[in-house]
């Protein structure tokens, strides 16, 4: 279900995502399970930032959508109403038809008035979350109709960050040639390329740093994108932000240099590579 997302948990006791990102997960997964069987109020906010109150019940394309009953979808979609009102998930037709990469549905959305803009509660609009999916093709349709590349949710995530969060090379290609901020930070001072070293993904660092990612930045708790990747191990990741500049002299909030970080968790091979760095520096 799109909107149950896995958050990895740092080991070093300062590392984590803000709270918002957390509790945007679990409120959307919530909603998923109780929302499909009950008649309750539900918040959605349209393009101009206005909050909407609607039912679950009263909404059926979005049902149809998730249920992939395509002959409702037709139907309903002939009537041409409900086009952009919210269902099950707190979700659009249009979230639904992104995030579960449904192609044939998201292009007849496209094709009539739906609102690519529009995003639930927490901000997530179909782009963000069609972005932490593997389907390039959903993501390349959604920006060729003006989906916000910049959009961002209540805690400050762009569909970059999503993309990068889960390792989706071709999303982040497709965002950062849409003119996705590449530097952007969330609540906690996060970037895409801190999202990329996380999940561990070489290749989505690399599509970020070819897009002009920049290597020094640091969130709120002083983590630089080499710590992060430092305290997971991770070798290659540490190498090449090496190469593109990082600095391994940075310290964190708690006065801890990558290196340190590294030793802390016990990666000799890393605190290798980045005291060769310290001395070359």
């Amino acid at each position: 279900m799109a909107t149950i997302l896995t958050h990895g948990t740092d080991k070093h006791h300062h590392h984590s995502h803000h709270l918002l990102d957390l509790l945007e997960v679990i409120f959307a997964a919530l909603l998923a399970m109780f929302m499909a069987t009950a008649v309750v109020p539900l918040l959605f906010m349209n393009r101009s930032g206005v909050e909407k109150q609607v039912t679950a019940q009263s909404n059926p394309l979005p049902m149809a959508v998730m249920e992939g009953d395509m002959r409702q979808v037709d139907l309903l979609l002939a009537k041409g109403k409900g086009l952009n009102d919210v269902g099950p998930g707190n979700m659009t037709a249009l979230m639904w038809a992104a995030s579960e990469g449904n192609v044939p549905v998201l292009e007849k959305l496209l094709a009539s008035s739906v609102d690519v803009q529009a995003g639930n509660v927490w901000g997530q609009t179909a782009l963000i979350l069609a972005s932490q999916w593997e389907n390039p093709v959903v993501v390349d349709g959604l920006l060729a109709h003006r989906a916000d590349p910049n959009a961002t949710t209540r805690s400050g995530r762009t569909p970059l960050m999503q993309a990068a969060k889960y390792g989706q090379v071709a999303a982040i290609q497709l965002l950062v040639g849409a003119g996705s901020r590449v530097n952007h930070r969330d609540r906690s001072g996060n970037t895409a390329l801190m999202d990329a070293v996380r999940h561990g993904s070489l290749a989505s660092v690399e599509a970020l740093l070819k897009g002009g990612a920049d290597v020094n930045l640091q969130n709120k708790s002083g983590d630089s994108s080499l710590m992060l990747a430092a305290e997971r191990g991770h070798v290659g990741a540490v190498q090449r932000l090496l190469k593109a500049g990082a600095n391994p002299l940075l310290r964190d909030a708690d006065g801890l240099t990558a290196r340190a970080i590294a030793r802390e968790n016990g990666h000799e091979g890393v605190v290798q590579v980045l005291s060769q760095a310290e001395l070359a520096g």
